[in-house]
């Protein structure tokens, strides 16, 4: 369920909204920017009604994607920087981004990026270590 809310379609913003905001070009861009549109907001409607069509596609990064890719950690620590600058309870960010750094651990190891792979795995010893 949470995906849904980090996709950018299906959304109306007001302009203002998004002026300054930058979908970097990176794979799941939007996991780096929707989370700061919703920041900006001063309100936010969510309907829980199906009014339009989605397709899914056998093909579309979701499917077949690099789940490392898709499911960033480098995206969730931007988050809890900022998240922890601002004041925010940032527990459910840590439990995503222990999650999300599994996943990428796993994924850098079968794709020999050692250098990411050993930083995720140091990153999550460190988390072992002092969040008991």
């Amino acid at each position: 369920m949470s995906s849904f809310f980090v996709v950018p379609w299906g959304k109306l913003y007001k302009r203002e909204l998004v002026e300054d905001a930058l979908y970097p070009n990176k794979h799941a861009d939007d996991d780096y920017t929707t989370w700061k549109l919703y920041l900006f907001s001063e309100r936010i409607v969510y309907i829980n009604a199906a009014s339009y069509i989605y397709r899914i596609n056998s093909s579309s990064m979701t499917q077949v994607g690099n789940q490392a890719h898709i499911f960033s950690a480098e995206a969730v620590e931007e988050r809890l920087s900022l998240l922890t600058l601002i004041g925010f309870d940032i527990s459910r960010e840590i439990e995503a981004f222990k999650w999300r750094s599994a996943v990428n651990e796993k994924a850098m190891l079968e794709q020999g990026d050692i250098a990411v792979y050993k930083d995720m795995k140091l990153k999550r010893k460190l988390m072992q270590k002092y969040r008991k």
